[in-house]
């Protein structure tokens, strides 16, 4: 984030963001999103169980 905000300016892309935090943060992002959203992400990682990525 330190080389990203010299060389770019203190905004922040989501991306960014994303690859800097806890496995915990991003459970916690999926289970705010639509369940629609939450299937459609656990089918392109293998699995029909779309809760099982919500733990």
């Amino acid at each position: 984030m330190k080389h990203y905000r010299q060389k770019h300016g203190p905004r922040l892309p989501i991306w960014v963001a994303v690859e800097t935090s806890g496995l915990s943060t991003l459970s916690q992002l999926f289970v705010m999103m639509k369940v629609p959203d939450q299937v459609r992400i656990a089918q392109k990682y293998g699995t029909q169980d779309w809760k099982v990525l919500q733990r």
